[in-house]
């Protein structure tokens, strides 16, 4: 038999084409059908006993009869590959085992990404060709198995390494643009890297782009407080102050700094990144001692009495966390400042505000929310400090 060829995506979107017909994961119509021939192809150079496939698609499920439904699922797929390619001798059966035709030559994307990621890499050339390798996440349509979310936070993990190492080569020869281009693509397929977005910013910070550097590490703290509670590292913080400090010429003036300073119009308290946040605290702190005023900060959590810790419960605390910003917004005054903590929790400074008037404000900004969690699981948990004097 001539020796054909099959190309076989798995990044980005499983694909599978024969000559000129290609068919997609839509096409298998099961998501068995497709872990099943997806397995079949990735390990099409072995003979795969049939225990090792029964227990990759019912690793966890009980089966009356496991090796009868894994003979229904090879019969369908062959019923699809001949109706589809008009070939019926891909998957050949042996003593308890199945395989895919030696006839055959398998060209796997995810197979020669793996080859490639053995290979030492010196010079943009050869960063760039493997860049182009990875185009997204792999079987992205399968959800619920064990080897491929393992396998795909390999290949994610990898593939971050190496485009950060490429990166900073871009660096190392003053390429910013270039830089700035491979840090997009690569944040593409996965928006929840900070050391990605440390670079792109470094990227656009090279380039005299300082505005939107400055936007991007907002729009970054932004995303990594919402999805991951985290705040920004020290490295990028820094490199924030190094943003802030390149952001005006030497020749400005007072005129041109007093427009850059002034707020549009003032509408309630002031939100801000923790850094940010801390700043403005030290100062609160200087001033109360020389002014002899007085500034409470309160910390504000949501509770869960009974924690479950799945996603439901987790968008439900963003849901509460999205209405206590947008309340404490609109209900506290101009002079005051909050700031996003974590993933349930804000951290609010009321300058000029005693205990008895701090804890009052925070009962009526939140009095709406707190009722609206009656009945349910949560809570809102409310602790009040003065703020220590310095100097």
């Amino acid at each position: 038999m001539e020796n054909d060829t099959i190309y076989v995506t798995m990044f980005k979107m499983f694909t599978v084409r024969f000559g000129d017909i290609m068919i997609n994961g839509d096409d298998m119509k099961s998501d068995r059908l497709l872990r099943l021939f997806a397995y079949l192809l990735y390990n099409h150079e072995r003979i795969i006993p049939s225990s090792e496939l029964v227990d990759m698609l019912w690793c966890f499920e009980e089966v009356d009869n496991p090796i009868g439904a894994l003979k229904n699922l090879i019969y369908r797929l062959r019923v699809l590959l001949k109706k589809t390619f008009s070939i019926s001798d891909l998957i050949t059966t042996g003593k308890g085992s199945y395989s895919i035709n030696k006839d055959y030559h398998i060209e796997v994307d995810a197979l020669n990404f793996e080859k490639e990621c053995q290979k030492e890499m010196n010079t943009i050339e050869e960063y760039e060709e493997f860049s182009c390798l990875y185009t997204g996440k792999y079987l992205v349509e399968v959800e619920d198995d064990h080897n491929v979310i393992t396998k795909r936070t390999y290949y994610d993990s990898v593939y971050i390494e190496r485009i950060m190492e490429y990166a900073n080569l871009l660096e190392e020869q003053g390429e910013y643009a270039k830089m700035e281009h491979v840090v997009k693509r690569a944040l593409e397929i996965n928006q929840l890297e900070e050391e990605l977005y440390e670079l792109l910013i470094r990227s656009l910070y090279y380039q005299k782009q300082y505005k939107q550097a400055a936007e991007m590490y907002r729009k970054t703290t932004e995303l990594l407080y919402k999805s991951l509670g985290v705040k920004p590292s020290e490295s990028m913080q820094d490199l924030f102050e190094l943003i802030k400090k390149q952001s005006h010429s030497e020749d400005a003036d007072i005129i041109e700094i007093q427009k850059d300073l002034a707020a549009e119009t003032p509408e309630g308290a002031f939100l801000c990144e923790y850094g940010t946040f801390r700043e403005i605290y030290n100062m609160h702190s200087r001033l109360m001692g020389r002014l002899g005023i007085c500034a409470h900060m309160c910390l504000v959590s949501v509770v869960n009495r009974k924690p479950k810790d799945d996603e439901a419960d987790q968008k439900y605390v963003e849901k509460i966390m999205e209405k206590m910003q947008s309340a404490m917004l609109s209900g506290l005054r101009i002079g005051d400042v909050l700031s996003r903590l974590s993933v349930n929790q804000f951290i609010v400074l009321l300058p000029s505000c005693n205990y008895e008037n701090s804890s009052m404000v925070m009962n009526r900004v939140l009095r709406k929310i707190r009722y609206s969690l009656n009945h349910t699981r949560f809570d809102l948990e409310v602790t009040i400090e003065e703020v220590e004097t310095k100097g």
